[in-house]
């Protein structure tokens, strides 16, 4: 097997055109109450943004591994619960003769304890060419700037060195980067929030994605990975540790002050 990666980025014009062939999994936003109040909520939906013509597929692979096929309706798509408590995986994929497009997105379902680890799923190919989480993270916790976060790319579940892969953000952020010698990704999420607010629920997530191509025997295989970030909560925390700090400091000098003797005030003045 041969595979033919561009030089980066010299030769990147020659697969430019195949390269922006590209599947993301974009969420659709609904508005609060949109769910009809206290009724059953249709799930988590997402639209396939850059689908072509060729043969289309939507799978959520359940934390058992488990397949379950997904239909969209009017290109979008909704995931429902699956009653499993744990990490799902999104796989879009499009192929034709010449090229095959896949979108990847893990997805947080609530529901009773599975019994199987996320890291099970992780190790479940899911495509031939992918950008896998090392590892997810952990339950309740989400993508926020600030962190380092880590990534494999893999072909035929190889780790691939020096692969060229590109960092997209909602907010227009571009980073042209390559994996390192033992096919991982290391990544700090940039801060490039127009405005934020004291407070996770006051700032609305943005969404980031990692793509990769590489040509093997004539197709040329497109992959992207994307899930939504948040701003790090050190972005408020250090202005309120910076005013409890301020207040306990004025406190223990009132309550020192309160404590001198009356003479000692005097001598003071």
């Amino acid at each position: 097997m041969k595979l033919l990666r561009p030089c980066w980025p010299v030769l990147l014009a020659l697969y430019l055109p195949a390269a922006q062939a590209q599947l993301v999994w974009q969420p659709v936003l609904t508005a609060p109450g949109a769910h009809g109040g206290h009724g059953k909520r249709p799930g988590k939906q997402f639209r396939l943004k850059g689908e072509r013509a060729g043969q289309h597929s939507v799978v959520l692979h359940q934390p058992d591994l488990a397949l379950q096929s997904l239909i969209p309706d009017e290109g979008v798509v909704t995931v429902s619960s699956t009653g499993m408590n744990n990490y799902h995986a999104l796989v879009a994929r499009q192929a034709s003769a010449e090229s095959e497009a896949v979108a990847l997105r893990y997805l947080y379902l609530n529901g009773k304890p599975s019994g199987h680890s996320p890291s099970e799923l992780l190790a479940q190919p899911l495509s031939r060419l992918e950008i896998v989480p090392a590892p997810l993270p952990r339950e309740h916790r989400r993508y926020e700037t600030r962190k380092p976060y880590r990534f494999e790319v893999r072909f035929d579940q190889q780790r691939m060195p020096q692969q060229p892969i590109t960092l997209s953000t909602q907010a227009g952020t571009r980073l042209d980067m390559l994996t390192d010698e033992q096919g991982i990704l290391s990544l700090t999420l940039p801060e490039d929030f127009a405005e934020i607010k004291p407070g996770r629920r006051n700032n609305r997530p943005l969404e980031w994605q990692l793509t990769t191509y590489i040509r093997d025997q004539g197709v040329i295989y497109n992959t992207s990975l994307s899930a939504p970030y948040h701003p790090s909560p050190a972005n408020w925390q250090s202005y309120g540790l910076g005013l409890a700090v301020a207040a306990l400091g004025f406190g223990v000098g009132l309550a020192v002050n309160r404590r001198l003797p009356q003479q000692s005030r005097r001598k003071s003045k």
